[in-house]
């Protein structure tokens, strides 16, 4: 005989005990009646719910534990953990700021870009596609492979500029201009891929053997003149998600750094924590420089037909370079005036070209 039955008192009934679909066996609790005063289980936790969750709402009603009795093992009545409050938690907590803080720069990174493409390929992109194939099917016979290579050069042209536009497209699309024999658009539209993705190396690798095919004259200096250098800012080397992993990364560092030097006092802490916002500080140098050199350039051309650089905007003015520019030749635009354009070589060197034989680069 228990304790409560001398004293007197009846013993309650003991719980009934929730199944978890598990081992137990048990038939899982009937849902309370409505209106009958009684809760229900909590209500599941959607991705509607995650930000009152966050902000500290509860989600779905519960009721509220019993206090803890003798001999049941921190157990309520009800044969559950009794509920914990924040006070009980302890300190714990705060180490979660710096999670959510990395949490927070992963997704980002990680996130979806910027789209660049449309949520379906254009019926172009399967027409281009198709053309290809059959220029590379017909690359035995260059003449007849050609008019093949057009077709696809023409739709990825319309695919490009019907707004699907990811690095892919990009080659494919030089690459089709380029097997038609037309070197300059296929620099041009490599210039445009590589603006979408500075960091692809691919596109890279595909610009630099483009600028190499340009028929340069065997004697002479024109190619130093002429032929432009590698990209070689942060921006060519890394992606925007590589950026903010690594600021992520040092901010971290930097922040429980600081926390860890005003816990201990130790000297070495303090130090970490200065190397961390000094890589900080220099990564962002490296970024603020290359957007500069971006929006202070000019806009870039490209000769279409060989050309004559001058002196001036018209015929009667003496050359610039005495052997004319090869198609292919890459420069910048300083001004126009009565159908010339005033351009500057990679060298340094300006001139004046017919606005009839350069191309734009449309830039982003």
């Amino acid at each position: 005989m228990s304790r409560e039955a001398e004293n007197g008192r009846s013993e309650p009934n003991p719980p009934v005990p929730l199944s978890l679909g598990g081992k137990g066996g048990g038939e899982p609790p009937s849902l309370p009646a409505p209106g009958s005063g009684v809760a229900g289980p909590p209500a599941p936790v959607g991705r509607a719910s995650w930000p009152a969750t966050w902000a500290g709402q509860s989600v779905g009603a519960s009721p509220p534990f019993p206090p803890r009795e003798r001999g049941t093992g921190g157990l309520g009545r009800s044969g559950l953990p009794p509920a914990v409050s924040p006070r009980e938690r302890g300190t714990g907590g705060g180490h979660s700021a710096p999670l959510l803080f990395a949490l927070v720069v992963v997704l980002l990174a990680v996130g979806p870009s910027p789209a660049h493409a449309t949520s379906a390929p254009p019926v172009n992109l399967t027409r281009a596609e198709a053309a290809f194939a059959a220029g590379v099917e017909a690359r035995a016979d260059a003449e007849a492979a050609r008019p093949h290579f057009r077709a696809a050069a023409a739709g990825y042209d319309a695919v490009w500029a019907a707004g699907f536009r990811n690095p892919a497209v990009g080659r494919n699309r030089a690459r089709a201009h380029r097997l038609a024999g037309n070197l300059p658009a296929a620099l041009v539209a490599l210039h445009e891929a590589v603006a979408l993705a500075r960091y692809d190396r691919g596109l890279q690798v595909e610009l630099e053997d483009a600028r190499a095919a340009v028929a340069y004259p065997i004697t002479g200096d024109l190619v130093a003149q002429c032929r432009p250098e590698p990209a070689r800012t942060v921006g060519a080397r890394m992606s925007a998600a590589e950026a903010f992993l690594l600021v992520g990364g040092f901010a971290l560092a930097a922040g429980l750094s600081a926390a860890r030097f005003a816990m201990t006092h130790t000297p070495a802490w303090l130090g970490a924590g200065a190397l961390a916002a000094a890589a900080l500080a220099v990564l962002g140098g490296l970024w603020w420089q290359d957007d500069r050199a971006c929006r202070d350039s000019h806009p870039l051309l490209v000769v279409k037909d060989d050309a004559v650089l001058r002196r001036g905007n018209a015929e009667s003015y003496p050359p610039r370079l005495d052997p004319k520019l090869p198609r292919g030749v890459e420069a910048r635009e300083l001004t126009r005036r009565g159908g010339w354009v005033q351009v500057e070589l990679a060298a340094g060197v300006a001139g004046w070209l017919p606005e009839a034989v350069v191309l734009p680069v449309p830039r982003r």
